[in-house]
């Protein structure tokens, strides 16, 4: 499976609800770590906002990832865990 296919069935919906779901997850958890005291006390400014963003942005992209990955490897007969398929 070629990479452009297998991005394309990461970002299909039955993907997308699970890589969202994980980022919300992920996403909150960290934004709370760290940036709650910051929003506490200080508020939102452009920056902040910014690095929110990527912080829910970095974990629905690293699941996407993955999820394009797991579809190259399942789609090539998937050979033993860690195997090069390149």
């Amino acid at each position: 499976m070629s990479w452009p296919a297998a991005l394309r069935g990461a970002v299909g919906r039955q993907s997308l609800k699970r890589t969202c779901a994980a980022a919300l997850v992920v996403g909150t958890t960290l934004a709370v770590v760290n940036f709650g005291g910051q929003l506490a006390t200080t508020g939102l400014s452009v920056a902040v906002v910014v690095k929110l963003l990527l912080t829910f942005l970095v974990p629905w992209g690293n699941a996407t990832f993955g999820v394009a990955l797991g579809q190259r490897h399942h789609a090539r007969g998937s050979g033993g865990v860690g195997e090069d398929h390149a």
